[in-house]
């Protein structure tokens, strides 16, 4: 009741609440890396502004406050429906927000950290790297119970660390939902993303603005 009275303020329409709440069990563990990386400050970001329930209108912003608007919205609703997601930032610590006894205190060092901004590389491949090895592990058991993990990429760019097509293909076989998130207009990095969705054989969602 708490997860659809929180996505009916978020003005979701019912069909994809009910969607969101039927998942929690298919999906019961969620991977969010979260780009961090220095060009998360340009200016070719997009969030809605305006009071919910009111007239809203999309503008322009940062890449880094589009990222945290999302990530808000995430971390409140891991901790509300108690679905353990693991918030990797590419050039800082991971934290794990949803788990049993959470207190509270995961959210909040998380948000905390994301007002520090963004800085650093993009070292894509190492955390994709170590999702895979992670998920290689939970595999039987969420075979076993028809589940899978999602991994969420969350950035504007690509990978400073090598292959990241190479790295993505460690999924294979493995039991993952994968998004990449993209937080820019950039064309270029859009075609990239692109490009990898279609040398990936591995179901995969490119989401642009």
């Amino acid at each position: 009741a708490l997860c659809q009275e929180f996505l009916g303020n978020e003005e979701w329409p019912s069909g994809l609440i009910e969607t969101m709440i039927r998942v929690i069990h298919e999906i019961p563990y969620r991977v969010m890396i979260v780009d961090d990386s220095g060009s998360m400050s340009a200016s070719d970001g997009n969030m809605l502004v305006g009071a919910r329930g009111g007239k809203q209108k999309m503008v322009t912003c940062t890449r880094w406050k589009e990222l945290c608007a999302a990530m808000e919205f995430h971390a409140e609703f891991s901790e509300m429906a108690r679905v353990p997601t693991e918030f990797r930032m590419l050039n800082g610590p991971t934290f794990v927000i949803g788990e049993g006894n959470d207190d509270g205190e995961a959210k909040k060092n998380f948000l905390k950290t994301l007002e520090r901004g963004p800085s650093g590389l993009t070292p894509l491949v190492k955390h994709i790297t170590e999702v895979a090895a992670k998920v290689r592990l939970m595999a039987p058991q969420l075979v076993a119970q028809n589940q899978k993990v999602s991994l969420i990429i969350f950035t504007d760019g690509k990978a400073s660390d090598g292959d990241v097509l190479r790295a993505l293909k460690l999924l294979i076989g493995l039991p993952v939902w994968l998004v990449v998130r993209l937080c820019t207009d950039d064309d270029e990095v859009g075609d990239y993303w692109s490009q990898i969705d279609n040398d990936l054989e591995l179901p995969m969602d490119v989401l642009d603005d």
